[in-house]
C-alpha cells in the first residue's frame, strides 16, 4: 500500500490516508491509480510505500498531479442508477464542506434543485442545514426518461458568495437476463451460475469445470492486446465457453482500473458492443474490489455502468467489494459481489450486510469464497461447505471460487482436496 501523509509550512501533522492498496501476487507490473483529499492547510506530503508481507517489491514512477479543488459541496444520492420499476421517495444527503470552505460553516440553509438538462423538474428552497448536512427528499416518478441524465443541484449562500455542487442519477430498465428476484434467466429459463475466477482456457480449465458443475467463468483481458486483436481473444474465449457448455463474466477492469475509467472506457464500449449478443455471455465485470484498489471511484463507476448498460440491456454488471463500502458499491452494479474470507476473519454477516445494502433496488447477491492459501489460511473442506451454506442463508444468491488457477501448493482447484 503506499501511505501519504500530511503536513503545514511549519512542519506541522495536519492528517494522513492509505491510498493505494493492492493484494495481487501475480509478479505483474500493476499501474494503481486512485484519487484523495489533500487538507486545506496542507503545504508538504510525505510519500511512504509500504509492504505488508514478505518479499521483493518494485515500485516505480509514483507521481502526484493536482486534478482540481475540494468540492465546496458534496451531493451523495441513496441510489444513482434506479429501476425503472421502482417507484415512491429517495434522498440525497448535502454536505457542505467548511474544511474545503470555511465560510460554509456559516451556512444555516441551502436550496436544491433536480433538473433534467436546464430544465427544472422539482426544487426545495430553504433547507435547515444542521451540523453542514442538509436532506433533499424527491418522487423517483419524477424521472420519466430513462438513460438520461438528471442533475441534483445544490446551492447556498453566505455572506454575498454563492457556493454550489452537483451530482447525478439516472433510471434504467432491469437486464433483461436478471429479474427483480435476483434470479438469471435466459430466454424465461432460470440459471443457478457457480462460478470460478482465474480460468486459464490453455490449461485446459474449460472442460475440467463444466464437468464439475461450474458453469461460469471469470475471463480477463490482456493488457498488450488492442482493437482487432483484443477482440479476436475475448471471442476465441467466448467460443471455448460456448463449446463446453460454460458461460462467461468479461472482466473489463484492464491495469486494474475500473471499466469507465478514461484509460479503458474506450475498450469497454467496443468490446460490450461487439459481444453483447453472444450466447455465452453472462455478466459484464466493472470493477474488483473497487474501493481497495481504487479508493475515490465513484465518478469511473458511474461511467463504467453507461457505458456498459447504454450498449446492453440484456447483461448485468458485476461488482466484486471487499471493503466495507457496500452500500457505496452496490449503487454502481447489478450484482454484488462479495468475498467473506475466514482468512481474513470475515464471516458470514458480511454476505447479510451486502443483502440490505442493495435491498431498495432488489438487487442479488453473490459471494466468492476463499479456496487458496491466503495469509497462511487454507480452508478445510467442510468449512469450504459451510462458507455455501452461510452465504445462502444470509441472503446470497449465488457462490463461487477464488481461484481455479493454482490456489495451493502449485496445483489446479481440481487437483487439490477442495474438489472432491
Amino acid at each position: 500500500c503506499v501511505k501519504l501523509e500530511f503536513f503545514t509550512a511549519d512542519d506541522g501533522s495536519c492528517g494522513s490516508a492509505k491510498v493505494l492498496t493492492t493484494k495481487s501476487t501475480e509478479g505483474e507490473w500493476l499501474h494503481l491509480v486512485c484519487n484523495f483529499d489533500v487538507p486545506s492547510d496542507c503545504a508538504k506530503v510525505r510519500v511512504l510505500p509500504r509492504c505488508m508481507k514478505l518479499g521483493d517489491y518494485y515500485l516505480d514512477d509514483i507521481t502526484l498531479t493536482n486534478i482540481g479543488d475540494a468540492e465546496s459541496i458534496s451531493i451523495i444520492s441513496d441510489e444513482v442508477f434506479y429501476y425503472s420499476d421502482f417507484t415512491g421517495e429517495s434522498f440525497a444527503e448535502i454536505k457542505l464542506n467548511a474544511s474545503a470552505e470555511p465560510a460554509l460553516a456559516g451556512a444555516s440553509s441551502v436550496d436544491v434543485q433536480l433538473k433534467q438538462g436546464e430544465n427544472v423538474i422539482y426544487e426545495q428552497k430553504s433547507l435547515p442545514v444542521t451540523e453542514g448536512l442538509a436532506t433533499f427528499t424527491y418522487n423517483v416518478d419524477l424521472l420519466t426518461e430513462k438513460q438520461v441524465e438528471y442533475t441534483i443541484e445544490a446551492t447556498a449562500v453566505v455572506d454575498g458568495t454563492t457556493y454550489t455542487g452537483s451530482n447525478y442519477i439516472y433510471k434504467y430498465d432491469r437486464p433483461l437476463n436478471l429479474g427483480a428476484d435476483g434470479i438469471y434467466r435466459i430466454n424465461g429459463e432460470a440459471i443457478q451460475p457457480v462460478f470460478a475466477y482465474k480460468y486459464r482456457s490453455a490449461e485446459g480449465h474449460w472442460d475440467i469445470g463444466s464437468q464439475n458443475k461450474i458453469n461460469v467463468a471469470q475471463v480477463g483481458m490482456p493488457y498488450d492486446q488492442e482493437g482487432e486483436d483484443l477482440l479476436a481473444y475475448v471471442k476465441e474465449q467466448l467460443d471455448i465457453a460456448q463449446e463446453k457448455g460454460v458461460m462467461v463474466m468479461v472482466a473489463l477492469y484492464r491495469n486494474m482500473l475500473p471499466a469507465g475509467d478514461p484509460a479503458n472506457i474506450e475498450t469497454t464500449e467496443l468490446v460490450v458492443s461487439t459481444f453483447k449478443d453472444h450466447p455465452a455471455l453472462f455478466a459484464w465485470m466493472i470493477m474488483d474490489e473497487t474501493y481497495n484498489n481504487f479508493p475515490n471511484p465513484e465518478e469511473a463507476l458511474r461511467k463504467s455502468y453507461i457505458a456498459i448498460r447504454n450498449n446492453d440491456p440484456t447483461h448485468p454488471t458485476f461488482l466484486c467489494e471487499a471493503s466495507t463500502k457496500l452500500k457505496e458499491a452496490g449503487r454502481y452494479c447489478d450484482i454484488l459481489c462479495v468475498d467473506p474470507y475466514p482468512g481474513g476473519h470475515s464471516a458470514p454477516e458480511r454476505v447479510e450486510l451486502a443483502v440490505n445494502a442493495v435491498a431498495q433496488q432488489k438487487k442479488p447477491v453473490y459471494s466468492l469464497l476463499q479456496v487458496f492459501d491466503w495469509q497462511g489460511y487454507m480452508p478445510t473442506g467442510d468449512e469450504m461447505r459451510n462458507m455455501i451454506y452461510q452465504s445462502i442463508l444470509a441472503g446470497g444468491k449465488s457462490f463461487g471460487y477464488f481461484k481455479f488457477d493454482d490456489p495451493y501448493d502449485g496445483k489446479d482447484l481440481n487437483e487439490i482436496y477442495l474438489w472432491e
